[in-house]
């Protein structure tokens, strides 16, 4: 394989800026070229190659490069035309006239709305607009397997991933339109032809398989310490339902996603306890740690009764951020006549934290408008651990979830 030149089209908006995030989106190279690194990774992470960390990075940097070596590939995004760009405020909205707003959008996009701190809104790249990738060797130099792996690369971004912010959460979904290479039959083809949900189960788990013989991805199960796509350690989930909009789509899920995760028990008001200084038992769990860190807690009604503590946010001890490690997709299907999508959602199996690493519930820091404090101080910000959920407990949280898709929005396929 020489040259890959594919067009991609964008099926959800993508979250992608430059030096300043929420002012002109932009297209970076950079940021398709770290995707499709991710995915590498977690591709080969599932071979014997994947066993020891060492040998996993020099596996991928024989493809990407590293600081000490140039990657043997180049990687370009270019743009026929003006790129289409929409405001977070616009994207949300269902019916302007009528001030009706997608409920579940908002919620999974809630990180590019305009902040009480002055920060603008975020903008997108619209949804429908076409990206011109290529993936071509060095000048002087051919390496087919590099070549290999960022095609098988480049799938599994295609179908699983996306680009820009909040891609875990449905934003940046792209799609191959179009293909011209040199393409081995035994890789799987890149652009989706699936009339419906099942055929696109079927489609995918025929790519899986082609993917597995080509690169020897391990049979026996695995326990990385990151993720990758080795038996046992992931599984797909698709909606089989079709939607006629990515909206109505991403709407569906993200209102079962906030229904699901809102006041839940116990959680909920163990917090909600903390927070007013009620005792709370030792070292409560945090089960919607499942779905990744940090996770900011709202209590509206101590707000309004002018409580002290009405906000805090839940994270680890020593690391801020962890990934959520469901990733959600909306997949638009081919289609005769109107355009139909489904979702599509992959769950990788990771460790939220190193071990003996805790949660810590942070609050406080604001002005304390119950006692008289000089102008300017703030409290001091208050910690109260939180115990890790075990790994089957957030197991348990996340089939939970699953089944509450089932009820909510429809029937499941799984891969």
């Amino acid at each position: 394989m020489q040259t890959l030149n594919v067009t991609l089209e964008s099926v959800t908006p993508i979250f992608m800026g430059g030096a300043d995030p929420r002012g002109r989106p932009e297209l970076r190279a950079a940021s398709f070229r770290g995707a499709l690194r991710f995915w590498l990774r977690a591709l080969l992470g599932a071979t014997a190659r994947g066993r020891e960390l060492h040998e996993l990075q020099r596996a991928e940097s024989e493809v990407f490069g590293s600081t000490e070596k140039a990657s043997p590939i180049i990687v370009i995004v270019r743009v026929r035309e003006k790129l289409a760009t929409v405001k977070f405020s616009d994207l949300i909205a269902q019916k302007k006239e009528e001030k009706r707003e997608w409920p579940g959008i908002k919620y999974l996009f809630f990180a590019a709305r305009e902040t009480k701190k002055g920060e603008l809104e975020r903008q997108a790249i619209s949804e429908g607009q076409q990206i011109s990738l290529q993936i071509r060797p060095r000048p002087g130099w051919r390496n087919d397997e590099a070549m290999r792996r960022a095609y098988a690369a480049l799938w599994l971004l295609s179908y699983f991933g996306g680009v820009g912010a909040r891609w875990r959460r449905g934003a940046g979904g792209l799609q191959v339109t179009h293909v011209e290479g040199d393409i081995s039959p035994d890789l799987p083809s890149l652009v989706v032809a699936s009339f419906s949900p099942s055929e696109l189960r079927d489609k995918i788990r025929e790519g899986i398989n082609k993917l597995a013989d080509v690169f020897g991805i391990l049979k026996s199960g695995m326990s990385p310490q990151f993720e990758a796509l080795s038996p046992g350690n992931y599984k797909i989930v698709i909606i089989n339902k079709t939607f006629t909009s990515w909206q109505e789509a991403l709407d569906s899920f993200g209102q079962a996603m906030r229904d699901f995760r809102k006041r839940r028990p116990p959680e909920y008001h163990t917090i909600k306890n903390i927070l007013q200084g009620i005792s709370a038992s030792s070292d409560p769990k945090v089960l919607r740690a499942a779905f990744g860190l940090p996770i900011p807690f709202y209590y509206r009604s101590l707000h309004k009764n002018n409580q002290p503590h009405y906000r805090g946010v839940v994270r680890g001890a020593q690391h801020d951020r962890r990934a959520s490690p469901l990733i959600v997709r909306v997949m638009r299907l081919k289609s005769d006549q109107d355009s139909k999508f489904t979702i599509l959602m992959m769950l990788i199996k990771n460790k939220l934290l190193p071990e003996n690493e805790n949660l810590i519930l942070e609050y406080g820091g604001e002005r304390d408008k119950t006692r008289q404090i000089s102008k300017g101080e703030k409290e001091a910000k208050k910690k109260h651990r939180m115990s890790l959920p075990s790994d089957s407990e957030m197991e348990e949280t996340l089939s939970l979830f699953f089944e509450y898709l089932r009820e909510h929005v429809g029937e499941t396929l799984e891969i």
